[in-house]
């Protein structure tokens, strides 16, 4: 019988971790000449610290240097991680991280004290990194589209109180405050432990309630600028007061910030950003524009795209009477076709046509709507008055006569003088040339805010209050940046060298190819001449 033939056994690799070893030069050698963290450095080193430098006192012992830091923070939010924590543990693991930090190992406070000192500063080297990519012909800033979106506070959305709240939390205090001082006169007279401890306690009650006073103070002041039907509904952060209550995408309402950010369409670069507390970017255009200009400077020729949150009959107005060459989408519904009603539907003014040349509305069953000039319509100059005395007998009067002051015998319309410049831009928006140019805008200013969501991670703060969150989106742009000038730097440094690579294999290929063919042609004529 034939005996079962043995397997060989796999042979393993093994190595003793307690086994001492040496690392042939240096360390950092290890680090990749492709790498992210080289490339920070680079450009680390072009950029001017001088400011930064010039915070520190020379009194103390020796600080470390601030290009070291600003590479963790970099490389950092470059990956997602933003807590200080997490970037002084990786710089103690992470090759890429040591090497970014020179191997200084900055603990967390030092990190969370250089972010904190150097807010303003952040943002001035936000526009430093631009104007590198700008001299290394990054990008060619023709044309920059906006957007805006909301992102989370660091505070939590229990820490927020309305009016009525307050005035509890605020007796709950009062409260607290009263029970110490009726501690302390119960109590021994002598300074004993317990009876510090309870002043101590004291100190930061009345603190507190000293706080919320004045925030109480803030929370009436706000409201008087709102509408009556949202005062009652207002609310304030006791933690981070200028953090408002907002609607982020596909959240809840919570203490929330409006990031802005304007993006050159040609390289995807961010070019201007900031942090808002309004709710909408109705007014933000030109708070943009001008972010832009002092960023990369002016052009007249400049194109600028934004959606339909920045649209208002104020703002294309101005853009008319600048001349600046803006697309900007319009919230208005287009002309619906008469078959599209739905019965018990309302017709709306968005539902009538205007035509300029008559200068009268055209309402969904055909009829016009004249301008009538009154007594007091021409007060303010600001709107004029189009109607109808046909509205009997209409297939529409009770879609379209529903509201009381129509009483079904007349319908009409109001009309704000500036809509002829809106209808101006819907026009120019609604062109071929327009169409394009949004759908470039959909394409790169959006897909930066999936990057800035998705990838490096920012869907809420870490630092608190206005400047904290101004601070931390500036490094977050700033990472987004970087990333995208790294892969350019990557195709321009390597990427040629690769082609080439790939060329001579083609040529080699062919070579062989064609080698093979002429072979096969010698046989074959061999074997004819044999016959």
């Amino acid at each position: 019988m034939q005996q079962p033939r043995k397997r060989s056994r796999m042979k393993f690799t093994v190595k003793n971790q307690e086994q001492l070893g040496l690392i042939k030069g240096s360390i950092f050698e290890y680090v990749e000449e492709d790498s992210l963290a080289k490339y920070l450095v680079k450009i680390i080193k072009m950029l001017d610290l001088r400011q930064i430098k010039n915070n520190y006192k020379s009194q103390g012992g020796k600080a470390i240097d601030p290009a070291a830091i600003l590479g963790l923070l970099f490389l950092g939010y470059s990956k997602g991680l933003a807590t200080s924590r997490d970037l002084e543990e990786m710089c103690r693991k992470h090759i890429d991280f040591i090497y970014v930090s020179q191997g200084l190992k900055p603990d967390h406070s030092t990190i969370c004290r250089f972010r904190r000192r150097h807010e303003k500063e952040i943002s001035e080297i936000f526009v430093q990194v631009i104007k590198i990519s700008k001299e290394q012909g990054i990008g060619d800033y023709r044309t920059i589209a906006m957007d805006g979106t909301k992102i989370q506070a660091s505070c939590s959305k229990k820490q927020s109180y309305n009016e009525s709240k307050m005035e509890k939390l605020e007796e709950k205090v009062k409260a607290e405050i009263a029970g110490y001082l009726k501690q302390l006169a119960e109590g021994d007279k002598k300074d004993t432990k317990e009876v510090k401890e309870i002043k101590e306690k004291l100190s930061k009650t009345e603190a507190k309630k000293a706080k919320l006073e004045k925030l109480k103070a803030e929370l009436i002041e706000r409201k008087k600028k709102l509408q009556p039907k949202d005062r009652e509904s207002h609310q304030i952060n006791i933690v981070e007061p200028e953090a408002l209550m907002m609607v982020p995408a596909g959240e809840k309402p919570s203490p929330s910030y409006n990031a802005q950010i304007a993006v050159d369409t040609k390289s995807g670069l961010i070019v201007s950003n900031y942090i808002t507390q309004e709710r909408n970017d109705e007014k933000q255009f030109f708070k943009q524009k001008e972010n832009i200009e002092k960023n990369i400077g002016e052009d007249k020729k400049r194109i600028y795209e934004a959606d339909s949150g920045y649209f208002s009959f104020d703002i294309v107005e101005q853009i008319d009477k600048e001349e600046v060459n803006a697309y900007i989408a319009d919230p208005r519904d287009k002309w619906p076709q008469r078959d599209d009603y739905i019965k018990g539907s309302t017709i709306s003014k968005k539902d009538f046509r205007y035509n300029k040349e008559k200068d009268c509305y055209e309402c969904p069953n055909g009829k016009e709507l004249k301008r009538v000039i009154r007594k007091n319509e021409n007060k303010n100059k600001k709107k004029a008055i189009y109607r109808t005395n046909e509205c009997q007998g209409c297939n529409y009067l009770e879609q379209c006569n529903n509201n009381k002051k129509w009483k079904g015998e007349k319908r009409e319309i109001l009309r704000d003088y500036r809509e002829e410049y809106a209808d101006k831009m819907k026009e120019k928006v609604n062109s071929e040339e327009g169409k394009q140019q949004m759908k470039i805008r959909s394409t790169t200013v959006e897909p930066v805010f999936g990057n800035i969501k998705s990838n490096i991670g920012l869907r809420r703060f870490v630092l608190r209050g206005l400047s904290g969150a101004q601070c931390e989106f500036d490094l977050v742009c700033i990472a987004h940046n970087l990333l995208k000038m790294h892969k350019i730097f990557i195709f321009l440094a390597f990427g040629n060298r690769r082609i080439a690579f790939f060329a001579v294999i083609c040529c080699l290929g062919l070579l062989y190819r064609l080698t093979e063919k002429f072979i096969e042609m010698i046989m074959g004529n061999r074997k004819i001449f044999a016959y």
